[in-house]
């Protein structure tokens, strides 16, 4: 049961008040810990309860059964709280609110009904609650995600949830989806058209999700003889420590910017690259295979040279333009076409 729990202060000090109007003075702990997950014996009934389920857990499953595990040894027994009483209510995709009470099971007599009668009276208020938790999260995402694409009018912008919702778009990421080329859209979840690409873009998007920071935020690929630039930006998450909201967990949505660089252009389109930055003929050669779509890789095949020369080539290709990482000097190279 410990390590299930998820809701907020307010609630546990209406619990608390409740209990005291009761005349029911039981000093119950409330704690939460991800530790405690994974390790809890009880957590496969409460995933498997119905929404609004209230349970003792001496009732569905009894301490004693649990007397050889971690769970029970380390964090229930310590505290002398190896009974308790719960209440489920189901939030959004998957989340569960548990409203639980700890207390000594030689007292499990005495307080075990007590308190599943406050959480039968506390039970139609929670769910409120959650369900009112859940709209308003969900209409703070979408002006998040609506203010987010607003100014971005130049390329296709769209903003995602973990699981590749599109939560919103604007008109060119809308005629890209269209078009089922470079990205589509089915079942209002976002695809590149290019396995490759796509995978990499799962990848960062998982990380964003997750707040884990990433070394790269960008990436190029190509379709065909279009060659596109993909960048990805995680949007902030307001975290309330109080209110209705703080019932639910925050999930972040990350914004993504699809651009178009150019399509494969013919040799004589980057001669110029010669006079404005002095690049020699392999560095131009260089510089039309990444404008292309390749990899660093990809590219020292195709001009022949090995993959540690185009790296020390490309790192000079970018002292020479004055740009710092490969997808500027995408911008730069697709402006002079």
């Amino acid at each position: 049961w410990l390590g299930l729990i998820s809701t907020t202060l307010g609630m546990a000090q209406v619990l608390h008040a409740t209990l005291n109007h009761a005349s029911l003075n039981l000093g119950i702990p409330v704690e939460s810990g991800q530790r405690a997950v994974g390790i809890n014996p009880w957590a496969a009934y409460w995933i498997g309860a119905k929404s609004g389920t209230i349970a003792l857990s001496e009732e569905v499953s009894p301490a004693r059964l649990h007397s050889h595990t971690e769970f029970y040894n380390d964090w229930l027994r310590p505290q002398a709280v190896d009974a308790a009483a719960g209440l489920k209510i189901e939030g959004d995709r998957g989340e569960m609110v548990n409203l639980l009470a700890h207390f000594p099971l030689t007292h499990s007599d005495t307080y075990g009904r007590a308190i599943l009668q406050v959480m039968s009276r506390v039970r139609g208020t929670l769910d409120r609650s959650v369900k009112l938790a859940r709209l308003l999260r969900h209409e703070s995402k979408n002006c998040v995600a609506a203010a987010a694409i607003v100014e971005r009018s130049r390329c296709a912008a769209f903003v995602v949830e973990s699981n590749r919702l599109v939560r919103e778009a604007n008109q060119n990421a809308v005629d890209l989806f269209s078009r089922g080329s470079p990205a589509f859209v089915h079942h209002k979840r976002f695809t590149l058209a290019d396995n490759v690409a796509d995978n990499r873009f799962g990848v960062l998007l998982a990380a964003m999700s997750r707040g884990i920071p990433t070394e790269r935020s960008s990436f190029t690929f190509r379709i065909g003889a279009e060659a596109w630039e993909i960048m990805m930006a995680p949007l902030p998450e307001p975290r309330p420590d109080h209110g209705v909201l703080s019932l639910l967990p925050p999930t972040r949505m990350v914004l993504v910017l699809l651009t178009e660089l150019a399509a494969h252009t013919p040799a004589g389109d980057l001669k110029a690259l010669s006079t404005a930055f002095a690049l020699t003929p392999v560095e131009i050669a260089l510089c039309k295979c990444l404008l292309a779509g390749d990899t660093i890789d990809g590219a020292a095949d195709r001009v022949g040279i090995t993959l540690e020369s185009a790296r020390t080539r490309v790192k000079r290709i970018f002292q020479k333009t004055g740009t710092n990482r490969q997808s500027q000097l995408l911008l730069l190279l697709s402006k002079l076409t």
